[in-house]
């Protein structure tokens, strides 16, 4: 990036300020002292012993300088965003630090980070940045966030080839415009989720091989989200044979992924049908053993077919009676025991209706 376009940039972002109300002048510029870093711990409810505090908040500060952090030897995540800072510095003693947040800076230079070898997370999106480096060092880098800088061209970004351990990369709203720069991406064997979108390479991209999507899908095929978009289980599978042999070859490689879904499926289908014909024996079986129709009357589907069939089945219905031991048997012939058991049950409730007449009768006679 020139020299005027970095001016320009640092223009915007004083009259940003001085709209907030956080343009100070040199002699009252905010700055990180000890008590306000202190204070800012009691506000959050955190400890005022400071090298007990794993996460330090000091976004918003309006400060232009990092400093007075030397206690803070055990933070594991520091945020720094929306502040006027230019410069990273002063936090090398920090060699637990996880996470860094310095988004919404002035930071025109990536620097003072190689000794915080344990970083997972770095965010310096909304900055002035020109250039990546100084990334080298950190081998558990995996989350990158740089949208919204001044990034142009491929020697920007081929610091990258450096970082191998990149799962998540952010670099949407920046100046790249060389097709090329998806060269320097296939470097990073572990990228899982990048975010290039709103750089002018991505019409250049589709111009060129003739789809931006499918050719970055088919170059990098370790992606599983892809600008705002996931990547769907046979998307890389279909941008490849679309990049080997155009349209047709993808069509192929669509109808192949149906028949191999349909095949996959097979055995749980036969199975459900197996299930379905087993219990539909054992319906059958147990009808028989009812004195029923193996199979049910068809159903009607209008209710003046029902209303004519009703009369004909309740005249054929068959009336069972349930022996003691559980069983049924129609009442037509039933079995010796069972018609026994009928009568006796018969006679056991005639003669308790006749009591509780006579029972009746008496007390209305008294009364």
């Amino acid at each position: 990036m020139n020299a005027s376009s970095l001016e320009g940039a640092m223009g915007v972002h004083q009259q940003s300020l001085r709209k907030a109300g956080r343009d100070h002048s040199p002699l009252s510029i905010p700055r990180l002292t000890k008590e306000k870093i202190l204070q800012a711990c009691k506000e959050r409810q955190l400890y005022t012993t400071p090298r007990l505090n794993e996460n330090l908040y000091l976004q918003c500060f309006g400060i232009e300088k990092i400093e007075n952090l030397e206690e803070y030897t055990g933070t594991k995540a520091l945020w720094l965003e929306e502040n006027h800072i230019g410069l990273i510095e002063n936090i090398a003693h920090m060699h637990l630090l996880r996470c860094l947040f310095l988004q919404n800076n002035a930071i025109q230079r990536i620097s003072g980070l190689h000794s915080l070898v344990n970083l997972q997370t770095l965010n310096l999106s909304h900055n002035l940045i020109s250039k990546i480096e100084g990334l080298s060092q950190l081998k558990l880098l995996h989350t990158l966030e740089l949208g919204h800088n001044f990034l142009s061209s491929v020697e920007d970004v081929s610091h990258l080839i450096l970082c191998r351990r990149i799962t998540v990369l952010q670099l949407s709203d920046n100046r790249l415009s060389d097709p090329r720069l998806v060269g320097v991406l296939e470097g990073l064997k572990c990228l899982k989720v990048l975010y290039l979108c709103n750089n002018p390479c991505i019409p250049r991209i589709a111009e060129v091989w003739g789809s931006y999507r499918k050719h970055m899908l088919s170059r990098l095929q370790g992606l599983t989200f892809l600008d705002e978009r996931p990547v769907h289980k046979n998307e890389i599978r279909f941008s490849v044979a679309w990049a080997k042999g155009g349209s047709s070859a993808e069509s192929h490689e669509r109808a192949l992924a149906v028949e191999e879904k349909q095949v996959s499926e097979r055995p749980d289908l036969l199975a459900i049908h197996a299930a379905r014909e087993e219990r539909r024996l054992q319906i059958r079986q147990r009808r028989l053993e009812m004195g029923m129709p193996q199979d049910p009357p068809p159903f009607s589907s209008t209710p003046q077919q029902r209303e004519e069939e009703e009369p004909a089945s309740a005249a054929s219905a068959v009336r069972y009676i349930r022996c003691p031991d559980g069983s049924l048997y129609p009442s037509s012939n039933p079995p010796t025991h069972a018609s026994a058991t009928a009568v006796a049950v018969g006679e056991e409730e005639k003669r308790e209706r006749e009591e509780e007449e006579e029972e009746n009768h008496a007390r209305e006679e008294e009364e």
